[in-house]
């Protein structure tokens, strides 16, 4: 009996470890794009935003090369879609 509380204890405590783990790998930064939407003209706070962050953070992810590679990917066309000559244009 003490030794399935044991187990339960720790299982309950490694479960809570690998979330706390998971949470310390995040990024904080202070992006905040709602002083954008103040008004419709870019303002002073929403400027300051802009020249802090003037890229987004991007964070590389390796490919899923199992699903690249035990999935079939078709390409359909090249006439099989119709092409026009402008935005309501002609075909």
């Amino acid at each position: 009996m003490a030794a399935r509380h044991l187990f339960i204890v720790l299982a309950f405590g490694f479960i809570h470890l690998t979330g706390v783990l998971a949470q310390e790998a995040r990024v904080e930064f202070d992006y905040d794009p709602s002083v954008c939407q103040k008004t419709a003209e870019p303002d002073e706070d929403c400027f300051a935003m802009m020249q802090a962050f003037p890229q987004p953070k991007l964070e590389e992810i390796p490919e899923d090369r199992f699903a690249l590679n035990h999935y079939s990917f078709w390409r359909v066309g090249p006439a099989a879609v119709s092409l026009y000559d402008a935005p309501g244009g002609q075909v």
